[in-house]
């Protein structure tokens, strides 16, 4: 038989066991897992119930005690998840309104300078031709008069 095999109980217990990383350590004598994280002074306690544990009128006190604070968490958790949903709503909304208004700003502001650039070109065509300079006022005016509308309408 070769040595590098255990040939006896004593050797097999002291073969040392491959760990497995995870979340949470496990302690594979046992089964129980050790939580990371939370409160120290719980750390290394042993967390699972066995059926005799669970059998006991206090236990199950407890349990469902537990129980019931979760679920008024939760419940708590739903109205927050609620009300996060509807203030996401009004943001989206507003900022739909702030971009549309912007453009709306952008559109009146180049409607009234493109319309006073016309006006004040219409003076150096109206000696030109005067039917080219009085079409050049009519336009430079329905385009100054469209913007403030259209700014009106828009607010």
């Amino acid at each position: 038989m070769p040595d590098d095999q255990p040939n006896s109980k004593s050797q097999i217990e002291n073969t040392p066991v491959p760990t497995v990383v995870t979340a949470a350590p496990i302690d594979l004598q046992s089964g129980s897992t050790t939580p990371t994280g939370g409160r120290a002074a719980f750390r290394d306690l042993k967390r699972q119930l066995s059926p005799e544990d669970l059998t006991s009128p206090g236990t199950q006190k407890m349990i469902l005690e537990m129980l019931s604070d979760v679920e008024a968490e939760r419940n708590d958790l739903k109205e927050f998840e609620t009300k996060f949903h509807e203030v996401d709503k009004r943001c989206a909304v507003m900022e739909e309104k702030l971009h549309s208004n912007a453009i709306n700003e952008i559109i009146v502001g180049v409607g009234t300078t493109v319309g006073g650039i016309i006006l004040g070109l219409s003076q150096v065509l109206w000696s030109a031709n005067v039917y080219i300079g009085i079409i050049m006022i009519v336009f430079g005016l329905l385009l100054i008069v469209g913007s403030a509308i259209a700014r009106i309408k828009f607010k």
